[in-house]
């Protein structure tokens, strides 16, 4: 392999794996094809999360809930594909779920559409101790204590203090209170 074709080969973090094609797939080597569904279980993944977090009123909903559910199911496609790579399954892998005739389909224990509920104050309320560490520690999000976002930097402070003190219970605030 020269650097020329190194150069040439696909971007495996993201918008170059949409114009693969099925020729191409096949003609790629183990790792690639590894990286391909790496990629694209990572882009359902995001599309997933921005689908399902919770809007203000009024916003009309980003996707349908046929469209979660096939994004579920397309990450869920990729997910197996990457994980056969990995672990050096002697399964066949392929190049979309439509090759893949088969796997035992399983019915999901959770219906594919659901939301991330939006917690109010008299929700958090009525939460008990192990649940409010949970919805602080959600609200932490990754990376935001770096980035800068108030909200997250506040969600750190309090998850963390109620690790360190038993008999710490912080009172509700959301991101609009910010």
């Amino acid at each position: 392999m020269t650097w020329f074709n190194v150069l040439k080969m696909p971007n495996p973090h993201g918008g170059q794996w949409f114009d693969l094609t099925r020729g191409e797939y096949y003609k790629l080597d183990d790792n690639n094809k590894r990286l391909y569904h790496k990629a694209m279980n990572s882009v359902y993944d995001e599309r997933i999360k921005a689908a399902v977090k919770p809007r203000k009123a009024g916003q009309p909903p980003p996707y349908t809930d046929d469209q979660i559910r096939e994004y579920r199911e397309l990450y869920r496609f990729h997910g197996r594909q990457r994980m056969r790579f990995t672990i050096g399954s002697e399964k066949d892998n392929y190049y979309s779920l439509e090759e893949e005739k088969n796997r035992q389909a399983q019915t999901p224990i959770y219906d594919a559409v659901e939301r991330i509920p939006i917690t109010t104050k008299e929700i958090y309320d009525g939460f008990t101790r192990q649940q409010k560490q949970s919805y602080w520690s959600r609200a932490m999000g990754r990376d935001g204590y770096i980035a800068g976002d108030k909200f997250a930097q506040f969600s750190t402070r309090m998850y963390r203090r109620m690790m360190r003190d038993p008999n710490f219970t912080p009172p509700f605030k959301d991101e609009e209170s910010m």
